[in-house]
C-alpha cells in the first residue's frame, strides 16, 4: 500500500503497519499494528501524521480487535507505513489484565494468546482486556462509546464473593 492511502480491507493490515485512525469529530489518532491488537498512541491531528513522526512512540493503550470473516471494511482509516518489528517478542502487546469484574474469578492476564495467573500485585496497573470490533474502536477513541456493560461490573464489583 502506498502511504496516506485508505484501507480497502483489515486483511490487507500487517504487523507493524502504523495507521491513522479518524474519530467522529473529524480529527485522526495514529495506531500501529500488533499481534490481535492495535496500539493507539496518545494525541489527536487534524490530519494524518508522517511515518517519520510517529516512529519511536509507544503507545499509551491496547485494544484487542475481532474481524469478521471476509474482512471487514475500513474505508476511513489511513495507512501511514509499514516498519516490521525488531523482533518476534515485540510484535506482541503488553500483558492485559482479564479480571473484569463481571466475574468473580481468580487474577489472570492474557498475553500472547493465552490466560496465565497471575498475583494481585502482579495485576496492579495493568490495562483491562476487552475484546473491541472495529466501530466500538472508532467511537472509543472518539469519546463516545458506552460500556454495555458498566451497570453489571458496578453491581458485581458491590456484591460478596
Amino acid at each position: 500500500m502506498k502511504p496516506f492511502s485508505k484501507i480497502l480491507k483489515v486483511k490487507s493490515l500487517q504487523l507493524g503497519d502504523y495507521v491513522a485512525i479518524p474519530r467522529l469529530d473529524g480529527r485522526y489518532v495514529h495506531a500501529r499494528i500488533y499481534k490481535g491488537a492495535v496500539g493507539i498512541f496518545s494525541g489527536r491531528h487534524d490530519e494524518p501524521q508522517s511515518l517519520e513522526r510517529l516512529l519511536g512512540k509507544t503507545p499509551r493503550k491496547f485494544y484487542y480487535y475481532c474481524s469478521l470473516p471476509g474482512g471487514r471494511y475500513q474505508k476511513d482509516w489511513v495507512f501511514i507505513g509499514r516498519v516490521p518489528f525488531e523482533d518476534a517478542e515485540a510484535m506482541w502487546p503488553p500483558a492485559m489484565s482479564t479480571t473484569d469484574g463481571i466475574y468473580k474469578t481468580k487474577p489472570q492476564v492474557y498475553w500472547k494468546g493465552g490466560f496465565m495467573d497471575v498475583t494481585e500485585e502482579e495485576l496492579k496497573g495493568k490495562q483491562p482486556w476487552i475484546v473491541h470490533g472495529f466501530t466500538s474502536l472508532q467511537e472509543i477513541v472518539s469519546g463516545t462509546y458506552k460500556d454495555p456493560w458498566k451497570k453489571l461490573r458496578r453491581r458485581r464489583a458491590d456484591s460478596p464473593a
